[in-house]
């Protein structure tokens, strides 16, 4: 009996001895760079201007950018907010006042969130991603339209800084302007 008082006691003292599971995030490696530009809605470069953080340790802590450069969404603006989980174990990113972010963002609840299993790096670690997304656009400005895309679908390219559409529509109007004046002779 006391044998067995003493493994209910051991077993009992063993399971409150047990910490709590602790978690931490876990990412699996980020895609490749035009995969996670496909399935980011935002993708720019930016200085944290203003850090607000979470009022409650459940919250989420608030960056404000000042936006550089945007390669995807948000291009009119100058300034855009993200919000990170609050610490790195439920995988938010380490923000601070001053620091330059490449940020790949996903709109959640109505505003933008990166977190650390996105493709979001500090700016200097981002060479590789910057080489393959290219110069990008800064902000308010507006984006270069690929040829044919203004709405015609007749729209040429320019051969020496004239369209050839001009072209077209010059020759037009001479062959227009031959047959008046042989109209006007034959009379």
């Amino acid at each position: 009996m006391r044998k067995f008082t003493a493994v209910i006691i051991a077993t009992a003292l063993l399971g409150l001895s047990q910490a709590n599971d602790a978690y931490a995030c876990s990412c699996l490696p980020p895609p490749p760079v035009a995969t996670a530009v496909g399935e980011s809605s935002a993708v720019f470069a930016g200085t944290i201007v203003a850090l607000t953080p979470p009022s409650l340790p459940s919250d989420d802590m608030v960056a404000r950018f000042s936006v550089e450069r945007v390669w995807k969404g948000a291009t009119n603006q100058t300034e855009i907010e993200v919000r990170t989980p609050a610490s790195s174990a439920s995988c938010g990113l380490s923000f601070e006042p001053g620091a330059k972010w490449l940020i790949y963002a996903n709109e959640f609840e109505g505003g933008l969130t990166a977190i650390l299993c996105s493709r979001s790096t500090l700016y200097s670690n981002a060479q590789a991603d910057l080489a393959e997304l290219g110069a990008g656009t800064i902000p308010g400005q507006p984006q270069p339209v690929p040829p044919g895309k203004r709405g015609c679908a007749c729209e040429m390219a320019p051969v020496d800084g004239l369209p050839w559409g001009a072209v077209a529509a010059l020759g037009a109007a001479g062959v227009l302007v031959m047959r008046r004046r042989r109209r006007t002779a034959a009379h």
